[in-house]
């Protein structure tokens, strides 16, 4: 299966799913038991400097410190609720990936712009995806610049 029918299956299944309200409670409370985000003080994601992800039309993709209520942020042209500001953040002890879907080892199929693959490869801190089971493969396939993540947490049906 391709990257791209990897999407496309993964968006219909999660859009028909009962189910996830129950799994989101199951893979945040696994999040917080885990000593990577019990210990790190920011997070590109109580206590923890939250930072959301900018994009520019160049490609590249920093991340911004979150200042303002989630329901205002501005949504921009992907869909994505982004801040305004521009306090940039370089370093992080811990990130939360996001993807469309994941292997148990860590293989990630993102949405197809390659900001996070870039990103992902000029930082060194622990790198944690929480996945609902409709999103985990036993394959995926990988290019050179596709980034793993070290810890893929979902239920298993």
């Amino acid at each position: 299966m391709s990257k791209k029918e990897i999407r496309k299956l993964v968006k219909q299944v999660l859009s028909k799913s009962a189910n996830l309200p129950l799994q989101s409670e199951f893979l945040v409370s696994s999040l917080l038991k885990r000593k990577e985000w019990q210990m790190a003080k920011v997070v590109a994601i109580n206590g923890k400097t939250i930072c959301v992800p900018k994009y520019y039309p160049t490609g590249e993709m920093v991340f911004v410190k979150l200042q303002t209520a989630l329901e205002d942020l501005l949504i921009d042209k992907y869909g994505i609720r982004t801040e305004e500001s521009n306090d940039k953040i370089d370093q992080f002890e811990l990130m939360i990936v996001p993807g469309r879907a994941f292997t148990s080892c860590g293989k990630r199929c993102g949405r197809g712009g390659g900001y996070y693959d870039r990103f992902l490869e000029k930082n060194t801190c622990p790198k944690i995806a929480l996945a609902f089971h409709q999103q985990i493969f036993d394959e995926i396939p990988t290019e050179e610049h596709d980034q793993k993540v070290n810890l893929v947490i979902f239920k298993e049906q």
